[in-house]
């Protein structure tokens, strides 16, 4: 019965009748149907009385390529074409009525449900050879007709499914008749020059019935260019309009585009906007040494990190896809008010982890063709860094950046094309791989875990490498909803007392983590300032799901996240119940997913 949900389209010719009906022309001048009465799917009685026939009756032609019509067996052709059509779509054992003589109808199985390595001409001499299977009895044209005033039943006609049937045994039917007792029905005309498709509008969609009427010519199309060789894996599977469709039209947009076609820039200041008092609201706390930085503090720095580089670096272009920085140094204050000026010069950052092989970290600058590396003094001779300005992180440095005044208005260079990051993967394989992220990709990952945390201000704890993606999700929804950055320390985090201890001593409401640590907590101890969590970067095992996911006592949401460094960390994502299948879920707010 699927099968007619995947065809159809624009119908634009009207004409009286029962029923609707798309008809597309063929060359089949030669065409004769010899013995062939019909093919239709199994039957289905909760069909019978789905409603009344179609007010209408629509048209529209399709033209078949002349080099399939060229076969001595075009019948047979065509009918092994759309079973085809069946098996791409439903992938199951599509059963058919099969005509032997006058105006019977047999069930016949789909010849490519037994061998999809059959190729179509051999598909075609099975339809054309293969006997109804025992005890399946002929049924009648009478049969459907008077079934399709009452109530139709298996033991007096066909119910349901496709049909595919001559012009006299349509006529002998009824058209009223047909669209009432079978879902769809191919019509043949009586001269061999059209086939009229006709199916039942209460229960299909007109344009995906459309689409698999395109994807039947395709299947002819690819059929005639191939030859009598070609099988099912030769076919195609979509048509052009139904890609389009998957990457354009299916997306449901959640996030106006205007929201997130935006710079870091402006995303962070309007997190400024919403901490309450910057002067005294926190923005970045490092839980191992207490430092501590307000919302004031990051801005006035970030803004003078940036003038700071324009004044050392005045060849680079600012803003460009060429703008890119390297920050290596430990996870801390500085490292969090660096990248917030990286982005307000124009630039996007590389993520260099002190712990890494220097080899490694040497190659993705180059890789990269960074134009610039923060370090900490003691590390500059660890990382070749041969083509681009290595800026020594120490009391010079930031003294020379508290130096600028700022006072004058700031304008930040970046677009929304501009670079966010480039991150690395592990290089276990070979060389490390780098993905680039634009800004405009950035804020559309914040702003849809904005959405998800009900625009409040997140306090969130930063627990892994800025190395791995996860970190992503940990820090920028901090900065779009004018909360805090907790920044927490690996050695920290092995002791799951002191962890536990640290989310609640900071108040921290985000937890984004992966599943293997999380399973190391308590999940009775856990701080009751948690309002949400992630787990993400590996398979979620159930019972991990169950001891954490919300309930009494543990009043927070807790998502099963996924998503590849391309699309920006997180894409799906499912709440995890603490029973039930573990699922990567639905596509987060502004993305869509196509499988």
């Amino acid at each position: 019965n699927s099968f007619c949900t995947l065809l159809g389209g624009p119908l634009d010719v009207p004409f009286p009748g029962q029923c609707c009906a798309i008809r597309f022309s063929t060359t089949m001048a030669a065409l004769t149907w010899d013995a062939v009465r019909a093919w239709a799917l199994s039957p289905d009685t909760s069909r019978a009385q789905a409603g009344a026939a179609a007010p209408m009756t629509h048209t529209v032609k399709v033209p078949l390529p002349d080099r399939m019509t060229q076969s001595d067996e075009r019948a047979s052709a065509l009918a092994a074409l759309t079973f085809a059509v069946l098996s791409k779509c439903e992938g199951a054992e599509a059963v058919v009525a099969y005509g032997v003589s006058g105006d019977a109808l047999f069930p016949l199985l789909n010849p490519f449900a037994a061998d999809r390595a059959a190729t179509v001409s051999g598909a075609a001499s099975s339809v054309r050879s293969a006997a109804a299977p025992a005890g399946c009895p002929a049924k009648t044209a009478a049969d459907v007709k008077r079934a399709s005033k009452g109530t139709p039943s298996i033991d007096s006609a066909i119910i349901g499914g496709v049909a595919i049937v001559n012009k006299a045994l349509f006529d002998a039917i009824g058209d009223a008749a047909s669209v009432k007792c079978f879902d769809v029905a191919f019509v043949l005309d009586a001269d061999n020059s059209a086939v009229s498709l006709c199916f039942n509008q209460s229960l299909y969609d007109s344009q995906v019935m459309r689409d698999r009427v395109e994807l039947l010519v395709d299947i002819a199309e690819a059929f005639a260019s191939k030859g009598a060789t070609a099988t099912l894996r030769d076919l195609p599977s979509t048509t052009q309009s139904m890609r389009d469709r998957v990457l354009r039209d299916w997306q449901i947009e959640r996030i106006p585009v205007k929201m997130y076609d935006r710079t870091m820039h402006s995303l962070i200041e309007e997190g400024c906007s919403k901490c309450g008092d910057p002067e005294t609201a926190l923005c970045i706390v490092d839980a191992a040494t207490g430092e501590k930085a307000t919302w004031a503090a990051t801005m006035r720095r970030a803004r003078n990190i940036a003038r700071y580089l324009w004044e050392r670096l005045p060849d680079v272009a600012w803003g460009s896809d060429t703008a890119l920085i390297g920050i290596h140094l430990p996870r801390g204050v500085e490292w969090q008010q660096i990248m917030v000026g990286v982005f307000f010069a124009g630039a996007g950052y590389v993520p260099l982890d002190t712990t890494f092989p220097p080899d490694r970290l040497s190659f993705s600058l180059q890789d990269c063709e960074s134009v610039a590396m923060f370090t900490r003094p003691e590390t500059i001779d660890t990382v070749e860094f041969p083509t681009g300005t290595t800026i020594a992180v120490d009391d010079a440095f930031w003294a020379a950046v508290d130096a600028f005044s700022d006072d004058a208005a700031f304008t930040c260079p970046a677009t929304p094309s501009t670079p966010g990051y480039v991150l690395y993967t592990s290089g276990s394989t070979g060389k490390p791989k780098g993905v680039l992220v634009e800004q405009v990709s950035v804020v559309h990952s914040a702003l849809c875990f904005r959405i998800l945390m009900e625009d409040r201000p997140v306090v969130a704890a930063q627990t892994c490498t800025m190395s791995f993606d996860l970190s992503v999700a940990q820090t920028f929804q901090a900065y779009c909803t004018g909360g805090a950055v907790v920044v927490v320390q690996t050695q920290d985090m092995s002791d799951p007392d002191l962890f536990t201890r640290i989310l609640s001593d900071n108040g921290v409401t985000l937890l984004g983590i992966t599943p293997s640590l999380l399973a190391t907590l308590d999940a009775h101890r856990m701080t009751q300032s948690l309002r949400w969590g992630f787990v993400c970067g590996e398979a979620c095992p159930p019972e991990v799901a169950a001891r954490f996911a919300g309930g009494p006592g543990r009043p927070w949401t807790l998502m099963n996240l996924y998503g590849p460094t391309e699309t920006t960390c997180g894409c799906t994502g499912s709440t995890l119940r603490g029973e039930g299948p573990i699922t990567i879920g639905r596509v987060l707010p502004g993305y869509f997913a196509c499988i």
